[in-house]
């Protein structure tokens, strides 16, 4: 044997010791189990069981959103026998005959129903009837009368034809019923078999290798845009007891996804800041080499696939122009079209009688344009608009000054590390701290970008309460909750809804920003504590030699505490303050109260026993010459 054919022998004998597998071609199911919420976007991760036998396994995961960013996508596995390979994503457009079908088998169950329903119905109307001549038979037998053995006999002749009427009733209403709930059930099918035929969805294909039959979760976690939170609190205030701070939000989304019973985390972090530390390079003018293309991100493909449904408020839009360069296509008869199209570009949508609109393509594969057209209003401006295009905008438009920060994330195939997570890039606010909270329990988010409440948790604190008043303002005096140290619950800045003994009081606002190490908050407006400010003395004298005025002012104030509680009571008042070297201002009394001398500023800080009544007062004396003229309060 030569030596070529002893090669060729050994490549034979290698090639059969390798296991050949053809892939095998599952599709699993993923459930939302955990949304992290940040105030731009949503973190999503899904899971997914899925069993593999031994070789290749390709796993398609149906029904994801259209609208998750590519760019953020990650996929791993938990079983450490099974292998990931790669990832590929993609958006498939509905089968609308199949869901045509699925919706005439609907239509029919529901006609059935209906039918049902409306024999049972009829039924039940003559059974009242019935049920109505047996009541009135009392008078049976007129005024021949029965003996007593004959009467006893019509009345439980009577009896049995009631009680049998009565089940035959229970039993058509029961009936009834459960139809009635079936047609609901079947009524949101049709509904969302009609959703499911204007919005395509998308999926992905994972590829698994495994040495033998084993079973693996996958977990998958994505980015979407359509999604925001809101903190806002509730303040509980009872006598005698701690203070309650409950820490709420409002969650909205509309990413195209049901966030059924999931578990939630609300975070102030920006999931798309980079991590890289900046560097600078070298800043030479001009630069004839560049352009807004040397800009783009590795990840952007050459050619995007923009797909969607065109319409108007009240139906899709047959034969909808849709345009992009020299590439253009036509919308079918439920609006929905397809188009290839360069990245970087625009799109324009048009129609006969309805105002232009256009979308910008740039940094995806697939992008979803769900198009709403406005019918124009005025008919002398109404033209044929198919074919039109406006001029193409400038390359720097505005629209694209500001670039996205964006994860380093593979767009269309990547195998990601089983313990690799996403990290949360700190924000440069330092008030948010990179603040993230888990919410207690799981909630349901519809995606209708309507705001939705979640409690993130409640907290009994310590609040010290004091009363506060400005009467030269206002003869209101406002109860005040104060929060020392504050900072270590983890407020964020929000509107705040304060209650007193069950009482809604109004609201408030919470400053995270505040570098106060006290947090102070008027809580409401108190009846039982009444303050009176008057001016008891008040006479001006001129100086006829230095041609000079001088007027004095004196205040009163009272302060009564009809609680029958004891009540500390902070008073605000003050005098003026010379901007002028020609007028002279003197504080004559201050009445005990702390002087702020640069602000002007007095403060009594009162301690009252419930019923007792206080009278604080002070003075001041103001000199300018005779021909200023001055007011003076």
């Amino acid at each position: 044997m030569n030596k070529m054919n002893r090669l060729l022998l050994m490549a034979v004998a290698v090639y059969a010791a390798v296991p050949v597998w053809a892939a095998n071609v599952v599709t699993a199911t993923s459930d939302i189990k955990r949304v992290i919420v940040y105030q731009r976007g949503a973190m999503v991760n899904r899971q997914a069981s899925v069993n593999l036998q031994q070789g290749v396994t390709e796993v398609k995961i149906p029904m994801l959103t259209p609208n998750l960013d590519q760019r953020s996508l990650q996929v791993g596995v938990t079983n450490d026998a099974v292998t990931l390979v790669s990832v590929k994503y993609d958006v498939e457009v509905p089968d609308k005959k199949q869901i045509a079908g699925e919706v005439n088998t609907l239509s029919n169950r529901t006609a059935q129903l209906r039918d049902s329903i409306k024999l049972l119905t009829d039924r039940v109307e003559v059974l009242n009837n019935e049920r109505n001549l047996i009541v009135k038979s009392d008078n049976i037998g007129g005024n021949q009368g029965f003996n007593a053995q004959t009467l006893s006999g019509v009345a439980a002749y009577l009896r049995k034809d009631l009680n049998e009427v009565s089940g035959l009733q229970f039993s058509y209403n029961a009936k009834i019923q459960a139809y009635q709930k079936e047609l609901t059930l079947l009524s949101q099918k049709v509904n969302l078999l009609y959703e499911k035929q204007t919005q395509p969805m998308s999926y992905l294909m994972v590829t698994l290798t495994s040495k033998s039959a084993a079973t693996s979760d996958l977990s998958i976690q994505y980015m979407v845009d359509d999604a925001t939170w809101t903190p806002f609190y509730e303040i509980r205030i009872a006598d005698a007891q701690p203070l309650r701070l409950i820490s709420k939000a409002n969650v909205n989304q509309n990413s195209k996804e049901k966030w059924n019973e999931v578990s939630l985390a609300l975070s102030q972090s920006d999931p798309m800041a980079s991590n890289e530390k900046p560097v600078l390079g070298k800043y030479t003018l001009p630069d004839p080499t560049y352009t807004e293309s040397n800009r783009s991100n590795t990840y952007q493909s050459e050619n995007v696939k923009v797909l969607g449904v065109v319409r108007d408020d009240k139906a899709p839009l047959q034969g909808a122009l849709v345009t992009c360069g020299d590439r253009k296509t036509q919308t079918d008869a439920n609006g929905y079209y397809e188009l290839l199209v360069p990245n970087d570009s625009r799109v324009i949508f048009s129609y006969a009688g309805y105002e232009e609109k256009s979308d910008f393509v740039r940094g995806q594969n697939v992008k979803v344009c769900n198009i709403n057209m406005n019918e124009v209003e005025d008919n002398v401006s109404r033209q044929e608009m198919i074919g039109y295009r406006a001029a193409a905008p400038a390359q720097n438009e505005v629209a694209f000054a500001s670039k996205r920060k964006l994860m380093k994330m593979d767009a269309v195939t990547l195998a990601v590390a089983e313990d690799e997570a996403p990290v949360e890039a700190e924000n440069n606010t330092p008030a948010f701290r990179n603040y993230t909270a888990n919410v207690q329990g799981k909630y349901s988010v519809p995606d209708d970008g309507a705001d939705h409440e979640v409690s993130v948790k409640t907290e009994q604190v310590d609040a010290e309460y004091s009363f506060y008043c400005v009467p030269k303002l206002s003869n209101n005096v406002y109860l005040v909750a104060s929060i020392p140290d504050w900072k270590k619950y983890d407020l964020q800045s929000g509107k705040t809804k304060l209650f007193m003994n069950n009482v809604y009081m109004g609201d408030s606002y919470i400053n995270a920003e505040s570098t106060d190490d006290t947090l102070k908050m008027s809580v409401g407006v108190s009846k039982q504590i009444v303050v009176e400010r008057k001016e008891i003395k008040n006479y001006t004298t001129k100086n006829i030699i230095k041609s000079s005025r001088k007027v004095e002012r004196n205040w009163q104030i009272t302060v009564s505490n009809n609680k029958p509680v004891a009540a500390e009571v902070v008073v605000d008042d003050q005098y003026p303050v010379s901007n002028n070297e020609e007028v002279k201002v003197e504080l004559l009394s201050n009445g005990g109260a702390e002087v702020n001398e640069s602000e002007g500023k007095l403060t009594w800080k009162l301690k009252l026993a419930a019923g007792e009544k206080k009278v604080i007062s002070f003075s001041y004396s103001v000199k300018y010459p005779k021909d200023m003229e001055v007011n003076v309060e």
